[in-house]
């Protein structure tokens, strides 16, 4: 492999040196970053990593960093683990596709459900989702996102049947006194109108990300008008709310969920999406078959590799020590955090917290929203 490296290299060097001799008015200003790959931020010089071990990054002037964030929120295992990277080796060298990908297929298999159906719904082409909600940077994936920031840019380029409803945050959402039933019930209530606002006939799935504990309540407005639940499980799914998927402790099961980052913990980009039997003994009474594909799709390299590290993750148990070193996170976030005045909000699940770096003068405590009757 060095050989096709070495040549991917040169090749590299080469078009930066022609960057570097292309005329004055037309090379990048001198207080700029300059280099032949197009990084997120122009204006900001990242630092190198020359290695990385276990739970540490070794940059390029020998500083050691603990890797807080699991590089994009995806190294599960830790770096360099020799197991994963000899199974890859063995393969040789290839691409993936990626989360946002996964939604787009997510989607389009909602669709084609309904179309499989006999009778078929060709009308079901709208989707739910969520203000604030992330699924993705492709088109499809953006379009079902509800985040304000990402989509802006790029809003006039969108699908236009998807729509957004409140996200469920009992912090910012619910009001004083409110119990939990009331405001899943108040969530529930909006869902159910906007499923009669764009017609409950036309509604393709509701799609959003679990660990909120409201979507028995969610579920069951879909399930009323023959409606798809999917769950968006690329960032917290795989272990990392301390059981394999985040939907076993809502006391519901998708109809369609999409996996990713802890799938292959940050060796190999890839991703995937799961469906029960519903959708696919639709495919199968019909046409059986998916009309959906990528170039790379279960490319053996890859799948090889997330195969090994989903082993790893069985081999050493470590779903069931995310649920308990997550007991001992949260008692530790509650303990530093509950009276601090510049802490708002405490919520999550194992190993996947979120803290808010705010406090509202008007709002409620963190409410447990898994309540058996929520």
């Amino acid at each position: 492999m060095s050989g096709l490296y070495d040549d991917q290299l040169q090749s590299f060097k080469a078009f930066e040196e022609h960057i570097i001799r292309q005329p004055e008015d037309s090379r990048i200003p001198d207080n700029q970053i300059k280099s032949a790959v197009l990084h997120r931020d122009l204006h900001k010089k990242s630092e190198k990593v020359s290695e990385a071990s276990g739970l540490y990054l070794i940059l390029s002037d020998g500083r050691r960093i603990i890797d807080a964030t699991g590089g994009a929120a995806v190294s599960c295992i830790g770096h360099g683990d020799t197991r994963v990277r000899d199974v890859i080796a063995d393969q040789g060298c290839s691409w993936q596709r990626l989360g946002s990908e996964a939604m787009d297929g997510a989607v389009k298999l909602a669709r084609q459900y309904f179309l499989e159906l006999s009778p078929p719904q060709p009308r079901r082409t709208r989707f739910i989702a969520r203000e604030g909600s992330y699924h993705g940077n492709t088109l499809g994936a953006l379009s079902i996102s509800g985040h304000k920031a990402r989509r802006s840019i790029y809003e006039p380029m969108l699908a236009s049947n998807v729509s957004h409803v409140s996200a469920c945050n009992s912090y910012r959402g619910m009001k004083a006194h409110e119990t939990v039933e009331a405001y899943v019930a108040t969530l529930s209530d909006e869902l159910e109108c906007e499923f009669q606002r764009v017609d409950p006939q036309a509604v393709c799935a509701f799609v959003a990300e679990p660990v909120v504990g409201y979507f028995k309540a969610m579920k069951s407005v879909c399930d009323r008008h023959g409606a798809l639940l999917i769950l968006d499980e690329v960032m917290c799914g795989m272990g990392r709310t301390g059981s394999a998927h985040a939907w076993q402790q809502e006391g519901v099961v998708p109809d369609i969920q999409t996996i990713g980052k802890g799938l292959g913990g940050g060796y190999v980009p890839v991703a995937g999406f799961l469906a029960g039997h519903r959708v696919i003994n639709a495919l199968h009474g019909g046409t059986g078959q998916f009309i959906h594909g990528h170039t790379y799709q279960a490319h053996p390299m890859v799948c090889a590799a997330a195969l090994e590290v989903q082993r790893i993750i069985q081999q050493e148990n470590l779903v069931a020590n995310v649920a308990a070193m997550g007991a001992v996170l949260e008692t530790k976030l509650r303990n530093v955090f509950s009276n601090h005045p510049n802490i708002g909000d405490i919520r999550g699940r194992g190993l996947f917290w979120g803290v808010s770096h705010d406090s509202l003068p008007n709002a409620c405590a963190f409410a447990d929203l898994n309540d058996p009757q929520a």
